[in-house]
């Protein structure tokens, strides 16, 4: 029988455990599933490892036991109920029955559909801050230890971290809008704002943008565009399915938490297909106004954070980050933890902190940790004000996302509908060097492929181009990538990169990045020739 074949015979029984518990819940339908792909770091030894896993109900499989190291790498298929929602795992390897190795993660699962979840033992240490053997990243009550991560209305917060006397709502849709806003029936983040006399008659009086009468609101399932204090709403969107919803009366601005578990560029791509960003907060007004949104479990914020001996902080729509709310000890870049390389910034409940960004490593690009977690996307475009960080807010020039369209008469050319840049592709077969330096008109550079988003553009204008050099070089290290034009940040490839599969995979220096149309990154040599992709910005 193959290394994989015995893993999975050897959690057998507790597959079937985990499936009867979670259907004991009261969800019926069909299982949801999960495949555990467990691996280990090189030369890594261990006699034992266990396997615990968690829904959002709690504890479903405890301490299963998958025998050695010697049967790595293998995969183990779960069963969990049609509730489950997500699945949480943990691995423990020990050896003479000392601890030698750890691995966590956590995926959303389907019922019907199988999730698959890499879990890779390593000695590292793991935060746990509570002690309860749950480490933070995937403890739903990190601060109070709760080892069986009970939650009994299978939300994002375990039992023993409920709030006392007031609920734990978090402006969940359905729950009082008013309440939301803080004691005295709106107060809330105002930050000293005061409602003009006449708000709320249905006349525009001075010191207003909107007034709709009786029609002001604060909640976010109404289709009001004015809030209680008189200032246009900027739109929610859908908030179906979402872990909470907040309206700023003050600002007219729009925050919904999600509870994913995605990583944070994937959270920043959805906030954006929804006309939003991963929050910015500005201010402890903004800071307390959310901080119990969507429960009080870890969640993407937009900040960027870059360590060095002095950390460099820039929130994802270009503010300066002169207000911060960090948790005691953090920013701490894993600190006790294996230096885990933690570039992204999330809420927590004590604070914020930075967290692995999770996106996938692939080909020669350093390790990266597999990482998920809820996110809370913020909606200012639309309130009737140009807020820092947008360049317009509304109108045909304008994206739904508040940034400048940018002119494109090239052939192909196609304007981002995220960030209004413009990109096109010139068939032209030229080294690197000469794409960087000569082939784009000028006002346009190499392009940059910063994000999710930027990567879906460049594609849509590749037309007949099949390759095309993009603005990333790899110099005399192989795979330690930087970007080579104007770019709103460095080149992370924790934080997201667009390679895939084996790719990138030059042993040779220098090498340089390119985009394949309808395939993604791939890497070449910097002296071969490739068309070129530019942008506009």
């Amino acid at each position: 029988m193959s290394a994989r074949n015995d893993l999975v015979a050897a959690v057998a029984t507790a597959v079937l455990s985990a499936a009867a518990l979670s259907f004991a819940s009261g969800c019926s339908g069909p299982p949801a599933s999960v495949r555990l792909q467990i691996s280990s770091s090189p030369n890594f030894s261990a006699d034992a490892i266990a396997l615990t896993v968690f829904d959002r109900n709690g504890r479903v499989i405890d301490g299963a036991a998958l025998g050695g190291s010697a049967k790595l790498p293998g995969d183990v298929l779960v069963l969990l109920g049609a509730g489950a929602g997500e699945a949480r795992a943990l691995a423990i390897a020990t050896a003479s029955g000392a601890r030698v190795g750890i691995a966590v993660g956590r995926v959303p699962v389907v019922p019907g559909r199988e999730s698959s979840l890499g879990l890779q033992l390593s000695a590292n240490a793991m935060p746990d801050s509570d002690g309860d053997g749950v480490p933070d990243i995937i403890d739903n009550c990190p601060v109070t230890p709760n080892p069986a991560q009970t939650s009994s209305d299978g939300d994002v917060t375990g039992d023993d971290c409920r709030p006392t006397g007031g609920g734990h709502d978090g402006g969940v849709v359905g729950s009082n809008p008013g309440a939301d806003l803080g004691s005295g029936g709106g107060g809330g983040s105002d930050g000293g704002v005061v409602v003009p006399a006449g708000c709320g008659n249905g006349t525009l009086d001075t010191g207003e943008q909107c007034d709709s009468g009786s029609g002001n609101s604060d909640d976010p399932a109404s289709a009001s565009t004015c809030t209680t204090m008189c200032r246009v709403r900027a739109p929610c969107g859908t908030i179906s399915g979402a872990a909470g919803a907040k309206v700023d009366a003050a600002t007219g601005h729009c925050y919904v938490a999600w509870p994913g578990p995605i990583n944070w560029a994937s959270a920043q791509r959805d906030c954006q297909s929804r006309g939003g960003q991963l929050a910015v907060i500005t201010s402890a007004a903004e800071n307390t106004f959310i901080q119990t949104l969507g429960g009080l479990s870890q969640m993407w914020i937009g900040l960027e954070i870059l360590h060095g001996a002095t950390d460099t902080l820039k929130w994802v729509d270009g503010e300066p980050a002169t207000f911060t709310a960090f948790a005691p000890n953090e920013p701490n870049n894993g600190a006790n933890n294996g230096n885990r390389n933690e570039d992204c910034g999330a809420r927590t409940s004590t604070g914020w902190a930075d967290m692995p960004c999770g996106f996938p490593e692939t080909g020669t690009l350093p390790a990266s940790v597999g990482f998920s977690l809820g996110f809370i996307c913020e909606n200012s475009c639309g309130n009737g004000v140009v807020d820092p960080g947008e360049e317009c807010d509304g109108g045909a020039a304008c994206t739904a996302t508040c940034r400048t369209k940018r002119a494109c008469t090239e052939s192909n050319g196609y304007v981002s509908p995220i960030n209004g840049h413009c990109y096109f592709a010139i068939n032209n077969s030229v080294d690197y060097p000469t794409a960087l330096n000569n082939s784009c008109p000028a006002t346009t550079h190499l392009a940059t492929l910063g994000d999710i988003s930027e990567t879906e553009a460049g594609q849509l204008a590749m037309g007949a181009v099949t390759d095309a050099w993009i603005a990333l070089r790899a110099g005399s290290s192989v795979g330690n990538y930087s970007w080579q034009a104007p770019s709103f940040e460095g080149f992370n490839s924790r934080r997201y990169h667009g390679f895939s599969g084996v790719e990138p995979n030059e042993t040779g220096t220098p090498n340089c990045g390119r985009l394949v149309a309808g395939v993604g990154w791939k890497d070449r040599l910097c002296t071969d020739v490739f068309g070129t992709l530019c942008e506009r910005d």
